[in-house]
């Protein structure tokens, strides 16, 4: 697959943002999110972790919050933490002509995802990798985003052009804030010149 120049471009600044911190921090964990379903944070996530994993230094890990959110999940994945480590599942991804570790973090039937679990499981991850992108599903469907977006360094919120709302937006905002996270900004996504990234939405 043939993947825009300026696709790479756009994802190669938001990286470059992304770097500072791990400069500054030794590794970080970047929470994807959306305010509703479908506005492709999952695509964004695979394009983000292919690009940052072309640079020989950052060692990628690409995890996925909310397979059960989505549907059916892929087998594998996350064991339950056992003592003050995080059992993880890893396994390596070959996308785009860049490697990566792929894994997923399931809830338990209609129990959110502990924050403490995910803390563990977040602990680890940072000791493994140097950068640690989580797939999550929308902050206005799920408990799950809020709860790791107080763990993550840093939160990118991925909007749908000319679907979400004004209001939709705001709100997911807010609950990232309230929950304690850093919201990096915003990718606007399924434009025509995509995607577009806004810095700091306050």
């Amino acid at each position: 697959m043939v993947r825009p120049d300026a696709m790479q471009q756009q994802m190669s600044a938001l990286l470059a943002m992304t770097f500072k911190l791990i400069n500054e921090r030794g590794s970080a964990i970047i929470q994807l999110t959306a305010a509703g379903a479908g506005e492709g944070t999952t695509t964004v996530a695979y394009e983000l972790a292919r690009v940052a994993a072309l640079s020989n230094w950052c060692k990628v890990s690409l995890i996925d919050a909310a397979p059960a959110w989505r549907g059916a999940p892929r087998p594998g994945g996350f064991d339950a933490p056992a003592g003050d480590e995080a059992e993880l599942s890893l396994r390596p991804v070959q996308f785009g002509g860049a490697s990566f570790a792929f894994g997923e973090l399931n809830r338990t039937g209609d129990i959110g995802l502990q924050p403490d679990r995910i803390g563990k499981c977040c602990s680890w991850l940072r000791s493994n990798f140097t950068l640690v992108l989580v797939d999550c599903p929308p902050v206005l469907g799920s408990v799950d985003a809020a709860n790791i977006a107080a763990i993550a360094d840093g939160t990118i919120l991925v909007i749908e052009a000319q679907k979400t709302g004004v209001t939709e937006v705001e709100r997911a905002r807010d609950l990232l804030l309230q929950a304690g996270g850093t919201l990096f900004g915003v990718i606007l996504n399924k434009r025509p010149k995509w995607p577009g990234f806004i810095e700091n939405l306050k």
